[in-house]
């Protein structure tokens, strides 16, 4: 039986678990073993306990805190989540070659898991990177700037690239890992899987790239009332730390706009205080098909896969990113007219003139509709199979 390890590092959200969901599904069809390795074992438990033989707790990051500026680079993204500590790093590390060696994985499945390409240099297991273009960025050397809102001189991104190898050689070499000439040789040796499209890869389209196309999934199994029986209805996908959350939906039930929202972790006492005649409030994932079909517009955070349903679904977006990944998706989705977005930068956002604003954009709705028929063909199911496909094609190397 061919054991596949799915290995995902950074980030939080339901779209890491998502992403790998339907390929461990259509993977086990295939009589393979599943194992994940996650750091949200609680809610990986209820997304994937139908089919995973183990859900184990990935390693976790034990960085002390510092104050880090923004990341202008992939590089620089590493070393905010933890990659300037080295002895965090070598535990990091060890804790993967560890698993790899307790599992005996014929093939890795990483999602925006840098540690985890690292550790195969050593373990020489075939592994697939696999996420949208944030995860998976140009493998150029210097690699290109993250912020699409300047341009970064060279010289600049040479210089970030020498600090994180000084930082990260060190430890590879202790660890007997291959050491790094350039960022991108952190993908050296795995496949790289771009689930994205063009219009929406963080870092703009990429001539070169091959496109594998969103991983679409959401759960089935939930039933949502909708407050309108008609397409008008607005879908609401923001956490409740979120700094325009209650802003948004006050907004919503004094403009009378029939809504349903989906707000996890929101308190159930604060979920009854929240709702109202047009507006419901569900703590638990909504399937998002279901509302694809029901609301003339997402507001949400700029997370990439619910995101990517809506538009493929003709549904445009009002993005509110709450950290700098989601306000650089949420810029190339505006810069293209797919949708609007709030300022990440500023403290305030004039919410009911940008909604209203959105609302009425009839070449936003036009420019939606023409995405979708671009990509009516694509089909989510062919593309999981594909990529098990791949999975099983690098186990028998």
């Amino acid at each position: 039986m061919t054991s596949v390890l799915c290995c995902w590092e950074l980030g939080g959200g339901f779209g890491h678990l998502f992403r790998l969901a339907p390929i461990g599904l259509e993977l086990v069809k295939r009589e393979c073993q599943m194992v994940y390795a996650i750091p949200d074992v609680i809610h990986g438990v209820a997304c994937l306990r139908n089919h995973a033989g183990q859900i184990l707790r990935a390693p976790v990051w034990q960085t002390p805190l510092k104050a880090h500026p923004l990341s202008q680079t992939y590089s620089q993204n590493l070393l905010r989540n933890g990659y300037w500590h080295k002895e965090s790093l070598r535990h990091q590390l060890q804790g993967w070659l560890a698993l790899f060696d307790a599992w005996q994985p014929n093939v890795i499945l990483a999602e925006h898991a840098p540690s985890v390409l690292l550790a195969t240099r050593k373990s020489g297991i075939p592994c697939i990177a696999m996420g949208t273009g944030f995860s998976v960025p140009p493998l150029t050397t210097p690699m290109p700037g993250l912020q699409p809102w300047f341009t970064l001189p060279e010289r600049y991104l040479i210089k970030r690239e020498k600090e994180f190898l000084a930082y990260v050689n060190p430890v590879l070499q202790d660890l007997g890992i291959p050491v790094l000439t350039a960022v991108a040789d952190i993908f050296e040796g795995a496949v790289q899987l771009l689930c994205t499209l063009p219009e929406l890869d963080h870092y703009g389209a990429r001539p070169d790239a091959r496109y594998s196309g969103p991983v679409i999934y959401t759960p089935q199994d939930s039933e949502t009332v909708w407050p309108s029986d008609k397409r008008d209805n607005i879908f609401v996908y923001i956490k409740p730390e979120h700094r325009f959350f209650r802003q948004i939906i006050s907004l919503l039930k004094e403009m009378g706009l029939p809504a349903v929202a989906f707000a996890p972790g929101l308190g159930h006492e604060e979920q009854r205080a929240l709702q109202g005649e047009n507006l419901s409030i569900s703590l638990h994932p909504v399937n998002l098909k279901e509302a694809a079909t029901h609301c003339r517009l997402m507001i949400s955070q700029g997370g990439h896969n619910a995101g990517a349903l809506m538009l493929l679904a003709g549904a445009p977006l009002f993005i509110c990113p709450g950290q700098l990944e989601q306000a650089v998706w949420a810029h190339r989705i505006s810069a293209q007219g797919l949708g609007m977005t709030t300022c990440f930068f500023g403290p305030t956002a004039d919410l009911k003139t940008r909604l209203e604003a959105m609302l009425s954009a009839g070449d936003i709705e036009d420019r939606v509709r023409s995405f979708a028929a671009k990509y009516a063909t694509f089909d989510p199911i062919k593309q999981v199979a594909k990529i098990a496909d791949q999975c099983l094609a690098l186990s028998c190397t």
